[in-house]
């Protein structure tokens, strides 16, 4: 999901990474400038979490607005439920296969496939319970969560042979490699790693999908594409510079779905310079959301509402408003 071979990842990313080597950025946009507008955050008491300063599902942000200064905690939508789980399951899988390589060593490593194959109904009962207050919240029905049970068969299957495959291949080439070097080199990202986004005015407990060990930050997604979603890897990325101050100039999103008449999740992968115009567009988009909650202003009604949004009904959208295409 989050790594490719070396072929295609050579074939997907041609020219992005070189590119983003060499792209100028302005210091003044660099996350470790944190102490220095327009990075510095303008409020000192609010903290945002990215998702609420790159959502734009909300044209007016409102749905930050509600959540924050009315309370309302608003109804999860069956997409949203469903992007959770399978966000869950591939952190998960991810991990249980490096846990399983250190324990088992090199030659045990070769049977990563066979062992998470094994495991997976137990997982995937672990997650109905985890989520299972989620599901009743959202109305799933027995139906909905079979879907999403077949759904994480064709995600989980998918990531042991990706996973297993890669380790098999290095195998090949490096039969003396030692077990942390075959972990790193198989499967080379950090999954869900806990950033501390304070200096920024942003959570202090912000969880990233993933990061590459080639410096490029992943977000995972499930439905339609949206241009705005770049805004999550550059808020990420922005964190980074400001803990570890070392420049990430790449993003990648990572769309996730599902067909019923394909045995595997429909992926694409669309890489991205995290440039001077998209720092902006995060770092404005922050400043005009704390602004309107400290100064506790309802922005009002966007000209359509997403249909998905939870808080629709809290709201009171009209037919009229809500956008068909959600």
């Amino acid at each position: 999901m989050y790594f490719l071979s070396g072929e295609d990842r050579r074939k997907l990313f041609k020219g992005i990474v070189s590119r983003g080597r060499s792209m100028t950025v302005d210091e003044s946009l660099r996350g470790w400038n944190w102490d220095k507008p327009p990075v510095e955050p303008p409020y000192d008491t609010i903290k945002l979490g990215v998702y609420e300063v790159a959502g734009q599902y909300c044209a007016s942000g409102r749905d930050v607005f509600v959540r924050r200064i009315d309370g309302i905690k608003g109804t999860p939508s069956k997409d949203m439920v469903r992007g959770l789980v399978y966000h869950h399951a591939v952190a998960d899988e991810i991990s249980i296969a490096k846990t399983y390589m250190y324990k088992q060593g090199v030659l045990g490593a070769a049977d990563l496939y066979e062992h998470l194959v094994a495991i997976a109904e137990e997982r995937f009962a672990a997650y109905m319970l985890t989520h299972g207050m989620l599901f009743k919240e959202a109305a799933f029905t027995e139906a909905d969560i079979e879907e999403v049970k077949m759904n994480l068969h064709k995600l989980w299957t998918y990531e042991a042979s990706q996973m297993a495959s890669s380790v098999k291949s290095i195998l090949s080439k490096q039969p003396r490699i030692g077990i942390d070097a075959l972990v790193h080199t198989a499967i080379p990202v950090i999954v869900e790693q806990k950033i501390d986004g304070n200096a920024l005015g942003l959570s202090t407990h912000l969880s990233v999908d993933a990061f590459s060990f080639d410096s490029i930050i992943l977000d995972l997604k499930t439905g339609e594409e949206k241009e705005f979603h770049k805004l999550s890897t550059t808020g990420y990325a922005l964190v980074y510079e400001s803990i570890f101050e070392y420049p990430i100039n790449v993003g990648c999103i990572v769309y996730v779905n599902f067909y019923n008449n394909s045995p595997v999740p429909i992926i694409k992968r669309v890489p991205h310079l995290i440039d001077e115009p998209l720092r902006r567009e995060f770092l404005e988009a922050r400043d005009a959301k704390m602004k309107m909650i400290y100064d506790r202003r309802d922005p009002g009604l966007p000209r359509k509402c997403y249909a998905n949004c939870q808080f629709l009904k809290h709201c009171g959208a009209g037919p009229e408003q809500i956008e068909v295409s959600a």
